[in-house]
């Protein structure tokens, strides 16, 4: 018997711009930060895996004040080792489930704004919905009993993976069928701006894949759904709450691994 320290995957976007008029988009930066440093604390390993691999783009204004004031996004920044995984992330093409305990797909923030130059935080909805790739790992993962938790527009890659395990009652059904699951509402994508920008609704495509929608009562809050293995949070608010229902999931730090 060993001690094994946990990995958590986080599953970024490749996507740095969008639309025809090549909008700047691409990770936003604070949905990522403090779940790394609580994932951090909690002596869990982290990586950082993307559609495509390679440098994952950094959504521009999430590095621009006043957002880069936060305490862990400050630190991110000036971080040298946290910056070098996004700098060569792996491909979700060649990633097996086996190797983590958990995978933490990323989201976006609301910002309500009359700006045109960027679109914040969109890309995880342009590329990850549709990667048959990461469809495949995610189905792995709940076939494998591992925590998957998404953030906002993020939740919208959960949407496509699919129970795999021919045993199982709801067997080729998507893993949220019958589950509460939040993400990003159609109130928050108005006025973000950029609701003619995202392929769909999260919060209407929860409802039409057989999930039931949940939110909390202030947009841009803090809100997270736990429904088993399947952790969901509204907005990059409540990625600090998803992280830490992760760290509930998995009984905190290590555990003995054979």
């Amino acid at each position: 018997m060993v001690v094994r320290a946990e990995r958590v995957l986080f599953i970024t976007t490749s996507v740095g711009e969008v639309g025809d008029s090549r909008k700047r988009t691409g990770l936003w930066l604070g949905s990522l930060a403090e779940p790394y440093y609580l994932f951090q604390k909690k002596g869990y390993i982290t990586e950082v895996a993307s559609m495509r691999g390679g440098t994952a783009p950094i959504d521009p204004l999430s590095m621009e004040k006043p957002y880069n004031r936060h305490p862990m996004t400050k630190r991110f920044l000036a971080d040298g080792e946290a910056l070098g995984l996004l700098d060569n992330t792996s491909s979700v093409a060649y990633i097996s489930a086996d190797r983590y305990s958990a995978i933490f797909i990323t989201g976006k923030v609301l910002h309500v704004h009359d700006a045109c130059c960027t679109c914040y935080g969109l890309g995880i909805a342009v590329d990850a919905p549709y990667s048959k790739e990461l469809q495949r790992l995610l189905s792995e993962a709940f076939a494998a009993k591992k925590v998957v938790a998404a953030v906002g527009r993020g939740v919208a890659a959960l949407l496509s993976a699919k129970i795999t395990d021919p045993t199982h009652p709801q067997a080729g059904m998507p893993i949220v069928y019958g589950k509460q699951v939040t993400g990003y509402s159609n109130v928050e994508e108005e006025l973000s701006g950029h609701a003619s920008e995202v392929p769909f609704s999260v919060e209407d495509r929860i409802e039409k894949v057989g999930g039931e929608y949940t939110r909390g009562n202030r947009n841009e809050g803090s809100y997270a759904n736990k429904a088993g293995l399947i952790i969901t949070g509204q907005n990059s608010a409540s990625a600090l709450s998803v992280a830490e229902l992760v760290v509930e999931a998995l009984s905190y730090g290590v555990r003995l691994t054979p």
